[in-house]
């Protein structure tokens, strides 16, 4: 679906069951993806199956998106590949292994997996466009520090340390399993010690599936 989109339509469009997609009609090849989290993101699409997150909607506005998407298109044509898919074609953003690879893995192996997904999307919505790579111990130091000095929407009051230790434990686990797929070498934050959570952490328990009596 194409849509001549507007400033106060990207702030409407609403969260739905399954993620959607809303492509400028203005600007040929800028999507805007909508996560069942609430999360937005823009996507610029240069050819069948290629693409890249350009960022979320909360940190690039509208006109920044559009102006970002045609140089994308315009380096394709020149090139036959844009700057934004050679600087990240070897380490992923979160964005793109959550869409790509760890939501459909967690929603089928683990109980309530979804619900992990979208949680990486939702406290870590400014990040998204970032290389898996880039979340090391010191950016987490500093993460963890900003997470536990700013209000959330909800409680107007910040997280519990607690809280905040799971996050990252989530943010671990999906790390691992970025690695036994071979998307990234190793797991910047394994072995990281958080205080107030457990060193190892996961994200949800794995679904047993029991065998049918014929």
């Amino acid at each position: 679906m194409r849509v001549q989109l507007t400033k106060r339509q990207v702030e409407t469009y609403q969260p739905r069951e399954r993620p959607y997609e809303i492509r400028d009609a203005q600007v040929r090849g800028l999507i805007l993806r909508v996560q069942p989290s609430g999360h937005k993101a823009w996507i610029v699409s240069w050819a069948h199956g290629k693409r890249r997150t350009i960022g979320p909607t909360t940190a690039i506005p509208l006109d920044l998106a559009r102006a970002q998407a045609t140089h994308a298109i315009a380096e394709y044509l020149q090139s036959g590949l844009p700057r934004i898919g050679q600087s990240k074609s070897h380490a992923p953003t979160l964005q793109d292994f959550i869409d790509q690879r760890y939501r459909a893995w967690a929603t089928l192996e683990l109980k309530r997996g979804h619900m992990y997904a979208n949680r990486l999307e939702q406290v870590f919505a400014e990040h998204l466009g970032a290389p898996l790579i880039g979340f090391d111990a010191a950016w987490a130091d500093q993460w963890l520090q900003q997470r536990l000095t700013t209000p959330t929407g909800k409680t107007r009051s910040p997280p519990t340390r607690s809280t905040a230790a799971r996050d990252l434990a989530c943010l671990r686990a999906a790390l691992s399993k970025a690695v036994s797929w071979s998307l990234i070498s190793r797991n910047p934050l394994l072995g990281m010690r958080i205080k107030g959570g457990s060193r190892r952490g996961s994200c949800g328990r794995r679904v047993v599936r029991r065998p049918s009596r014929s």
